[in-house]
């Protein structure tokens, strides 16, 4: 297909714009056809906005032609699934923005061709698990956006190379820390345990809203600088275990059913 006719034909259908190797458009409705047909026509797209246009189903073979895509942005639509192999042709994809769909799940390899990719985010959908193996291939994930949607399981201490996370407003009762994240937000789960290997770079963590009963705990997290353990369960807080936390400078313990409070 050639340029003009591409382009003719999706002018039709919606409004498209480039600027510096960046594609967005207006659109009420975007079918499998028109976006394959724009990628085909724009070889070195390197950003796409489908922000905003109801998408409701995303066709395998819609990013075909994306091989040079490292940005895309997909939020504010009506996504419900996405098919296991549909970022296969996106290998320089660096940046994925989900927010804001219909996800109840993710398919098993959907991420085996995105090594490339360092945020994610996923944040008010439905999605209910992530599975262990999701994020095998991406061992360059810094930045995860989880808030707001189901989730029971998900074991971030699989994913070393996170950097940041949000799973706040979630379902879940276990809360694994990665070995290098350094910022945290687990608050408004119902987490009563917390596990994960020692992590010296992690310095905010927000824990506020759980089912906490105690912070044994914090020993693995000696750079901790800002730490809210308010609205939970805790009983006690002892000295022993905040000892080696010679950064701390706030701790938020509001809410709770302290008994006993021993700092000294």
């Amino acid at each position: 297909m050639c340029w003009l006719r591409a382009v003719s034909l999706i002018s039709m259908i919606f409004s498209a714009s480039t600027y510096r190797g960046q594609l967005s458009y207006k659109s009420m409705h975007l079918t499998p056809f028109t976006l394959s047909a724009l990628l085909a026509s724009f070889h070195k797209v390197e950003v796409l906005n489908l922000n905003g246009l109801q998408i409701e189903e995303i066709d395998t073979n819609a990013f075909a032609y994306a091989h040079t895509i490292q940005k895309l942005y997909m939020r504010f639509n009506v996504i419900r699934y996405l098919p296991p192999h549909v970022f296969q042709n996106v290998p320089q994809l660096t940046v994925l923005m989900l927010d804001r769909n219909d996800l109840s799940s993710l398919p098993r390899g959907i991420f085996h061709n995105t090594p490339k990719l360092t945020m994610l985010s996923m944040s008010n959908n439905n999605l209910e698990r992530i599975e262990d193996d999701t994020f095998q291939a991406t061992t360059e994930l810094q930045n995860l956006q989880l808030s707001s949607n189901r989730l029971t399981h998900v074991d971030l201490a699989l994913i070393p190379s996170l950097f940041h996370v949000n799973v706040s407003y979630n379902l879940l009762s276990t809360l694994a820390i990665p070995i290098a994240v350094e910022e945290l937000d687990a608050s408004h789960n119902s987490i009563n345990a917390v596990r994960g290997p020692v992590n010296v770079e992690l310095t905010i963590l927000k824990l506020q809203h759980n089912n906490l009963t105690d912070t044994a705990w914090l020993l693995n997290y000696p750079g901790l600088v800002d730490v809210d353990l308010s609205y939970n369960q805790l009983e006690k807080i002892t000295y022993h275990h905040f000892v080696k936390m010679q950064r701390l400078e706030r701790l938020y313990v509001s809410n709770n059913h302290l008994v006993a409070l021993n700092l000294y």
